[in-house]
């Protein structure tokens, strides 16, 4: 790097700063909303919560079926983290991530909706029927 010329010199560290800067302000920006989601406020409700509670627990139900990689890369993604970051957590590859994240997405819905059949299917529903 020494035997370069100044020009190419600067505008490497040009290039570095800016992005490290950006790097920086995505990663507050991030930092702001894992934050702001902590923060959301609980429900005055008692049966909204208990509905929620219930929804949590068959959550986690379906993430316990999952292979532990698969559900730590959703909880990772969902949380906001970065591609790069899950990798580094995971210990995989970051060209890995993508593929990892959209089998656990199709592995949690399968198992989701095995546990947690929709009951509006074979229901009427006579909103549809406005004749």
């Amino acid at each position: 790097m020494l035997d370069r010329p100044d020009g190419e010199v600067t505008a490497w560290l040009r290039r570095t700063s800016l992005n490290l800067a950006f790097n920086r302000a995505r990663d507050v920006g991030r930092w702001h909303a894992r934050a702001a989601r902590a923060e959301l406020p609980q429900p005055a409700d008692p049966a909204a919560e208990a509905v929620r509670s219930d929804e949590r627990a068959g959550v986690r139900a379906v993430l316990d079926q999952l292979p532990e990689k698969q559900s730590s890369c959703l909880l990772l993604r969902h949380a906001g983290y970065s591609y790069a970051e899950i990798a580094a957590t995971l210990d995989i590859a970051p060209g890995s991530v993508g593929t990892t994240l959209a089998r656990a997405e199709r592995a949690f819905k399968d198992h989701y909706l095995q546990a947690h059949p929709r009951h509006d299917q074979g229901e009427d529903n006579d909103s549809d029927d406005l004749s």
